[in-house]
């Protein structure tokens, strides 16, 4: 009789753990598939902050583009689109902005890329607008095919060193940003 009871007692308890392991993931979904998209649209007004202040008018973020790689845990890259016309070639092969967790001694800092056809350039930090120089938007309009012409927002050494970054540093995550740009392009989302 004893024996009885336990096997009853061991089928419920199996039957909770079940319910609780198939409901857990259900809940989980329900919970992690908003809180992804308030996070992309956050990252997208950050973005769209820091082109404003270096670039005025001439971009507008447009739509967050999934990648599928680690990396998106710390990053996102987004479409823009060029607000005047009269830029835009029918070769173009896009523009895009990317967004990068980098950390520094003052912690996680936002690092904003662009690449515009030819022009790749560090746009700036996320969250510090009004702290840094303006663009200077004549490199985007005068830039040559094979040279990088300009970044939006080139801090002095100090400032850098302030947040507790240095151009190596900058440089470095923009061929990561690329990386970004080029996988987003290969898996045919672009």
């Amino acid at each position: 009789m004893n024996d009885k009871n336990e096997k009853k007692e061991l089928i419920v308890q199996a039957i909770h753990v079940g319910i609780f392991f198939i409901v857990l993931p259900v809940i989980l979904f329900f919970i992690a598939n908003p809180s992804q998209n308030k996070r992309n649209e956050g990252l997208k007004i950050a973005t769209q902050a820091v082109l404003t202040e270096n670039f005025a008018d001439f971009y507008t973020v447009d739509e967050f583009m999934p990648v599928k790689t680690p990396l998106t845990m710390s990053a996102a890259v987004f479409s823009l689109n060029k607000n005047q016309p009269d830029k835009k070639t029918e070769d173009d092969a896009g523009s895009f902005a990317v967004i990068v967790r980098v950390t520094g001694f003052a912690g996680a800092l936002p690092l904003v890329y662009i690449f515009d056809g030819n022009t790749e350039a560090f746009a700036g930090i996320a969250g510090n607008c009004g702290k840094i120089a303006p663009a200077k938007r004549e490199g985007l309009e005068n830039s040559e095919k094979d040279e990088e012409t300009f970044e939006a927002s080139r801090l002095t050494a100090q400032e850098l060193f302030d947040y507790g970054l240095n151009y190596k540093t900058i440089d470095f995550w923009k061929k990561r940003a690329k990386l970004l740009v080029n996988q987003c392009q290969q898996q045919g989302q672009i």
